[in-house]
Formats: structure tokens, C-alpha cells, sequence
């Protein structure tokens, strides 16, 4: 690509507008994700005593199921935040890149 192709393709307000977008859903989910951890980690410090509670006899605390958990949903909100991004966005940047190949 060269840099001419670049300019062309930062210029567009389309583009503006879709990296404006990006940056809003990117940090709505990465909100959600913050939270959640610091939901956790308020659980560790505010509840030891419950966070080390034995479970089946003694095998293994609440904690490992409440990390496990965090775990899988941080997983989970990743891959949803990357479905919805390719879903919602890459439709966007490639009618702004055709647009730029077109004029240029």
C-alpha cells in the first residue's frame, strides 16, 4: 500500500467515523471486563474466609470455580467483542477500502 493509498484511505470520514465507533465498543467491553475483574479481586479481599471455604471435602476451595469462572467469561466476552467487531466493522473498512481503490 502506499502511502498516497494510506492518505487517502485516513482522509475519508467514513473511516473517522468507523475507527470512532471502534473505540467506543472497544472500551465498552473492555469497562465490562475491568469490573468484572475488580469484582473479583474485591471478593478475594473483601471474603478471604468464603473464598477459602473447602469444597468436597476439603479438595478445593471456592475460589478455583469462582476463577475458573472469570477465566471462561473473560474468554468468552474476548471472542464475542472479536464477532461483533467483524460482524459490525470489517463490512465498513472494506467499503471504505473499495471506495479508495475506485479514486485512486
Amino acid at each position: 500500500m502506499t502511502s498516497d493509498f494510506k492518505d487517502l484511505i485516513l482522509a475519508n470520514p467514513k473511516y473517522e467515523q468507523c475507527v470512532r465507533e471502534q473505540r467506543v465498543v472497544a472500551g465498552k467491553f473492555a469497562l465490562l471486563a475491568l469490573l468484572v475483574f475488580a469484582d473479583y479481586l474485591a471478593l478475594l479481599i473483601a471474603a478471604p474466609e468464603w473464598m477459602a471455604h473447602p469444597l468436597w471435602g476439603g479438595r478445593m476451595t471456592v475460589a478455583l470455580p469462582v476463577t475458573l469462572w472469570l477465566i471462561v467469561f473473560m474468554i468468552a466476552l474476548a471472542r464475542r467483542y472479536a464477532a461483533y467487531a467483524e460482524r459490525a466493522f470489517d463490512p465498513q473498512l472494506d467499503a471504505i477500502f473499495n471506495e479508495a481503490k475506485r479514486v485512486f
